[in-house]
């Protein structure tokens, strides 16, 4: 592996304890249903997975989202200074790496997430933000009638 690989999670909450362990709930597992003017949450959460060879460990990385209506991203910079220890055969660290938002107004469109290195920029996914009716008609389309 040369390429940095990232994707993100939506979830309500994660929690970190005090050894480092993370503990997620409410993971989004598919769209985000909001009604046709929005709504405003008051807390939005991606969870950032990063994989990266070793060699660029210690690169200064950001985390970007562009949410449905908003013209330029959020961006939310990083400084990474973890020492890895050294085992034969490994060639990658990956980090998992939380993004708040707080007061957010969620209205149907994509969300775009991007983390950001040194030497470039790897795409963590794309996730969608539909209208009722949007999710109504995919379910009918998607139903195996028999």
């Amino acid at each position: 592996m040369n390429d940095p690989v990232a994707f993100s999670v939506i979830c309500d909450d994660l929690l970190i304890s005090v050894n480092g362990k993370q503990t997620i709930s409410g993971v989004v597992s598919g769209d985000l249903i909001v009604p046709d003017d929005g709504i405003l949450v008051p807390q939005f959460i991606l969870l950032y997975h990063y994989r990266s060879p070793l060699d660029q460990k210690y690169a200064p990385i950001s985390l970007e989202v562009i949410f449905p209506g908003e013209e330029s991203a959020r961006v939310l910079p990083l400084s990474i200074q973890l020492t890895v220890q050294t085992i034969k055969d490994r060639n990658t660290m990956t980090f998992r790496i939380p993004f708040l938002i707080n007061n957010l107004k969620l209205i149907p469109g994509p969300i775009d997430t991007r983390v950001n290195y040194s030497s470039g920029s790897a795409e963590a996914g794309r996730h969608w933000i539909v209208n009722p009716n949007t999710a109504a008609i995919q379910i009918l389309n998607n139903r195996v009638v028999q």
